[in-house]
């Protein structure tokens, strides 16, 4: 019996301090891990004895100078949207003034711009009647700006231009049509045309 009280009393002490040391067993993990948990580099210091220092960013001296180097230029959020074509029209073609406008109509709408989008759309339709594309994003910008009856018009436009040549998409249309036409405004956002439905 004194034989076996003297075996299990190690025992029972590392029951009692568990959690004491699994603490301490995470505080030398995290010790030993530290430049991978927290950024920390090993900088020699002039001869053998290094130095345990975060590596900070260094100002440049001057603004001609860019970033000091190693140090990641500052992010800055975007300050609006851009749109680029899926395909470069030749510059003498009327293709490039619509392809134009229509960026400049989509950015000025993302931007909730919406005067200047219906007006940019409104210049795009001038330049290509029979784009339902146009029609459709006009449609957009009116119900967005609460012009119903504009927006309706705009979605009847954008479903004769399409009715022969993508029926897919003039039945698609037909049904953001409907429900525009009894008033209803889906949380105040504009219906889906602008991608599938007319563009």
């Amino acid at each position: 019996m004194g034989l076996a009280r003297v075996l299990l009393a190690p025992v029972g002490w590392l029951f009692r301090h568990l959690f004491l040391l699994t603490c301490l067993a995470f505080v030398l993990i995290g010790y030993a891990y530290r430049g991978a948990i927290f950024g920390i580099q090993r900088l020699e210091a002039g001869g053998p004895a290094a130095v345990d220092q975060v590596a900070l960013p260094v100002a440049s001296p001057t603004p001609e100078a860019g970033p000091a180097v190693g140090v990641p230029a500052p992010k800055e959020a975007p300050k609006e949207y851009r749109f680029r074509p899926l395909e470069e029209p030749p510059a003498e073609s009327p293709g490039k003034e619509t392809t134009r406008l229509t960026q400049a109509a989509r950015r000025a709408y993302w931007n909730d711009d919406l005067a200047a989008a219906e007006e940019l759309y409104r210049q795009l339709l001038r330049l290509a009647p029979d784009d339902p594309g146009g029609y459709g994003e006009l449609g957009n910008v009116r119900y967005q700006r609460g012009d119903l009856k504009g927006a309706v018009a705009a979605y009847r436009r954008a479903i004769e231009l399409l009715r022969g040549k993508e029926p897919e998409r003039a039945r698609q249309l037909e049904e953001i049509l409907r429900a525009v036409e009894a008033g209803r405004r889906d949380g105040g956002q504009a219906p889906a045309t602008g991608g599938a439905a007319a563009e």
